[in-house]
């Protein structure tokens, strides 16, 4: 029963608890802990630091990884709204718990051993081995008690998940899906975010000075600042390498590590840290990267690694240090000192931006100009004058892309019902183009007309559509109970811990 259902929303307990914990290196959901603060609550059900910690550095970390593998700046990870997730996530986990409870699909004590029987983690030869299971918790200072509700709440979630999936739809829903998804035609797509286009305004410098020189604007820009600041203020960032030489593992004694990592810390320089962490590291997330880490801010790791590398002068290697993991070698080859913007040194930029928001009349005459240039691109349908295009407009395109009367899809470019049907609502001969605007942003579209393929029921076909349309319509009634719960539920944050 407890198997059906995965959803990346509902991040397993298990994964978290037990993947991470044996398994994380410097990058993973090890670093970081700080204890079982209470992050936030949902109707009295605790999130806990431990829990939140975990959940953002299993984030950051595959963040990182879509970024070429560097590691994310704390600007970073509030441009991407990490933090937000994270807690959003775990909190509609709480939800779900908190609704299973209440419609009592606890698990038996049977099916919760059964479960905790079944994790690789605790196996010996395929069985189940008490030792390793209480030592492994013990080694992550976890009770079995503790670690049993952790694995329960997540059952109960996962049974909540399920029952909010089981419904059905006619097959006659299906066909008519089915027929309207066969209505097609080749489309190219341009959408273009109104203000990302408001930096092509031209501002003189005469202009710029003018604006400061005036003191009614005095007010504007200090408003402007305080509310940027956050963002142009400079934190104190480091960027080091590291050697880590782990101290996990069945047949490791910690004073042979120890040993070792003293012995490497004789032979490493400057000139050959990174070809020496190659070699020698035991971090997965620095392979590959001579052991790079990055830059980041204080907090990002462990208390004693963090502790030692703020601490040391650029240039500098540090003899080896222990954390959690194991030992570790610390080469520093960068600092950035906090630094606390000031008005006077961004007045420029911000002017500008307020003269451009202020310039209402050439951003109106720049954006019919550019819906004119678009439809022509769009219709031309080269792909090298769009992208040449998108590298001026920064804007979103989608060529050679097909269109359908049902889901309104182009690549990734999705149109609502009402402009889907202006589309579709006369035959098409030949190329046509439309734009569809809102207070936020246009969208050019060039269709043509799709090589005809009538509708031919097909059970393969069929059965898949029926099994996506059910998974789409699950999800969409699961998100709609969630937001009902939320907006009903007792929910309490601790921002000092955020």
């Amino acid at each position: 029963m407890h198997k059906k259902v995965s959803s990346l929303i509902l991040s397993l307990i298990i994964g978290g608890i037990v993947v991470t914990f044996v398994f994380s290196g410097m990058g993973g959901g090890g670093m970081g802990m700080q204890g079982n603060n209470v992050v936030a609550s949902v109707d009295g059900t605790p999130i806990d630091y431990r829990e939140y910690r975990r959940a953002l550095e299993s984030q950051i970390q595959f963040y990182s990884q879509i970024s070429g593998g560097k590691s994310l700046t704390q600007k970073q990870i509030q441009q991407f709204g990490i933090k937000d997730r994270v807690l959003g996530n775990l909190i509609k986990q709480k939800l779900l718990i908190n609704l299973g409870k209440k419609l009592q699909l606890q698990p038996s004590q049977n099916e919760l051993t059964s479960e905790i029987k079944k994790l690789p983690y605790f196996q010996t030869g395929g069985k189940f081995d008490v030792t390793k299971y209480k030592g492994l918790l013990a080694a992550n200072r976890y009770s079995p008690t503790k670690f049993e509700e952790l694995i329960e709440s997540d059952l109960i979630a996962k049974s909540a998940d399920v029952l909010l999936g089981q419904f059905t739809i006619s097959d006659g829903y299906v066909k008519d899906i089915l027929k309207f998804k066969n209505q097609k035609f080749y489309a190219t797509a341009i959408k273009v975010q109104k203000n990302s286009l408001k930096k092509h305004i031209s501002v003189s410098k005469a202009e710029i000075s003018k604006f400061i020189a005036n003191k009614d604007n005095g007010t504007k820009l200090e408003s402007r600042f305080a509310r940027k600041k956050r963002e142009l203020d400079q934190p104190e960032e480091v960027n080091a390498r590291h050697i880590l030489l782990s101290i996990r593992g069945k047949d490791k004694k910690e004073a042979d590590v120890e040993k070792a990592a003293k012995d490497l810390a004789k032979k490493v320089r400057k000139s050959n840290f990174a070809k020496m962490a190659e070699k020698y590291t035991e971090d997965p997330s620095g392979k590959g990267k001579g052991g790079s880490l990055g830059w980041f801010g204080r907090g990002r790791m462990v208390p004693e690694f963090d502790k030692t590398v703020f601490s040391m002068k650029v240039g500098s290697i540090s003899a080896p240090i222990k954390t959690q993991f194991g030992y570790h070698i610390i080469y520093l080859e960068g600092k950035k000192k906090k630094k606390d913007a000031k008005l006077a040194d961004h007045q420029n930029d911000l002017a500008k931006e307020l003269i451009r928001e202020s310039k209402d009349e050439a951003f109106d005459k720049l954006i019919q100009k550019l819906k004119s240039e678009f439809k022509t691109l769009a219709i031309a349908n080269k792909k090298s004058a769009l992208e040449k295009a998108r590298s001026k407009y920064d804007f979103q395109f989608q060529q050679k892309e097909s269109i359908n009367r049902f889901d309104g899809q182009i690549g990734s470019i999705k149109l609502d019902e009402e402009n889907v049907s202006k589309i579709f609502q006369t035959p098409l001969t030949s190329a046509d183009s439309f734009v569809f605007e809102n207070a936020a942003h246009f969208t050019v579209v060039a269709v043509r007309p799709y090589k005809e393929n009538k509708f031919k029921p097909d059970s393969d076909g069929f059965d898949v559509e029926k099994n996506g349309q059910l998974v789409k319509l699950s999800r969409s009634l699961r998100e709609k109970v969630l937001k009902k719960l939320q907006d009903s539920s007792n929910i309490k944050q601790n921002p000092n811990l955020l």
